[in-house]
């Protein structure tokens, strides 16, 4: 993948290619499929016909992930020249948000206490003092260097690193696929820069792998969460996309409730939808030639 290529998959240049009045019913068209989709899923949801299994064990993930590995590396084309590194069972949001909470609030509270006993104690208020600090510090650092992860699972692309959070296995091996992308990405010389080619292409491989453990274990509950995406991220594209263009959106195409809740566009629905819609024309095998560089954005 040559510079010039990296240069003309750049942020800007990926809206550029979205943001055009023809793509709306496209669009349109992908969304009314998805959501056709979703609530055939939700049907069977609700009729408990959908095993999700429980969730993956670190052994049994071991021994899973290198086949995930496998299949990924086989649909994009790549070689494997190195393997990356990954923390399984990275904390929740929910835990996330309870351990940013705790960590703060004891060392707000030991600043507050430091100086209320400033003049009475002036040594006891120096040394909670410290500590106060040092809470504040080491929880602010854990959440800048990734030890906690806000969305799960995600890739860290200063360090090459994979975080996957403990989730039931029909999520987690898609999931899994759509990390280790960012993996092969980075490898190509990817950077934060290029976050809706990044997205957009790691979304694609996440619904080649939905679909393939679909069709290989004959369950449907694979196609769950990535119909869910899908869906909603369209959603959230499209409505962006209308407000842009001064178009006014079909909201009929957006009464379909999910399990994600999507109100701003960001990277993720960026990138899936540009890619859907590339995806829609081409076919699957645009993921790997976009990997090598040899695809051609009209």
């Amino acid at each position: 993948m040559d510079e010039n290529y990296k240069s003309e998959i750049e942020d800007s240049k990926m809206i550029d290619r979205l943001l055009v009045v023809d793509n709306l019913p496209i669009i349109e068209g992908l969304l009314e499929e998805e959501s056709q989709e979703l609530k055939r899923l939700r049907k069977l949801k609700g009729d408990n016909k959908l095993n999700f299994g429980g969730k993956v064990s670190l052994e049994e993930f071991e021994e899973l992930s290198p086949q995930i590995y496998t299949e990924v590396d086989d649909f994009l084309k790549v070689e494997r020249n190195s393997m990356p590194s990954i923390r399984y069972g990275g904390l929740s949001e929910k835990a996330l948000n309870l351990s940013t909470f705790a960590g703060g609030l004891f060392g707000a509270s030991l600043i507050t206490t430091s100086y209320l006993l400033a003049t009475q104690n002036p040594d006891i208020a120096k040394s909670l003092l410290a500590l106060g600090s040092i809470s504040l510090v080491v929880t602010s650092g854990l959440l800048s260097y990734g030890f906690f992860n806000p969305r799960g699972s995600y890739y860290n692309h200063s360090s090459r690193k994979i975080n996957l959070e403990k989730i039931i296995r029909t999520g987690l091996i898609p999931t899994a696929g759509h990390e280790y992308t960012h993996f092969i990405q980075s490898t190509r010389g990817l950077s934060t820069k290029h976050s809706i080619f990044l997205e957009g292409h790691a979304r694609g491989v996440q619904r080649q792998l939905s679909e393939h453990y679909r069709e290989k274990e004959d369950n449907e509950a694979f196609l769950w969460d990535i119909s869910n995406l899908n869906v909603e991220e369209l959603k959230t594209t499209y409505r962006w996309m209308c407000r842009k263009l001064k178009q006014q959106p079909k909201e009929s195409l957006l009464q379909v409730r999910t399990a994600y809740n999507g109100t701003k566009p960001e990277c993720h629905s960026l990138g899936n939808t540009l890619f859907l819609i590339y995806e829609a024309h081409e076919g699957t095998d645009i993921y790997a030639q976009m990997i090598e560089g040899d695809f051609q954005f009209a």
